[in-house]
């Protein structure tokens, strides 16, 4: 992908060098960005993750923290979820806000290798007003390998 992306540029490139040749206009052409584009990019929150030493301090101090398990499969093949966990896959968190407070830390995971799941859960419930997210940094094999208290499902 690296030696494609280039070349792409220069193909890219192509017209607007072949219109300066053609017009003789041999001066740097810059193009702004909408303004309205850029506002709307600048507004958009970015998803911040929480490492696992951070979810279990927050616990250990006993702060209000609400924990949502969006696994999928794993889920179902597994016996445990972390401590106080709800349920609740990502394309059913629409349909479940009622269940998840704005008053606390959400703080989402899965089992991904890239968190997605527990991404895609943050973004949907961001897109619904709520504004205080995390997404645990490694998920459910991160909170496992670091010794994270689990319960019955």
């Amino acid at each position: 992908m690296k030696a494609i992306l280039p070349v792409i540029l220069i193909f890219l490139q192509i017209p607007t060098s072949i219109t300066a040749l053609r017009t003789g206009d041999h001066t740097s052409r810059n193009v702004s960005p909408n303004p309205a584009t850029l506002a709307a990019f600048a507004e958009q929150p970015s998803i911040s993750f929480l490492s696992v030493d951070e979810l279990k301090e927050l616990l250990r101090k006993k702060q209000q923290v609400f924990i949502i398990d969006a696994r999928g499969a794993d889920y179902d093949a597994g016996s445990t979820k972390i401590k106080g966990a709800v349920h609740i896959p990502p394309d059913e968190i629409e349909q479940r806000t009622k269940e998840i407070p704005r008053n606390k830390l959400v703080v989402a995971y899965c089992a991904c290798p890239d968190d997605g799941g527990a991404i895609s859960a943050a973004q949907t419930l961001m897109g619904l007003g709520y504004t205080r997210l995390k997404v645990l940094k490694g998920g459910w094999d991160a909170w496992n390998a670091a010794h994270g208290t689990v319960e019955p499902k």
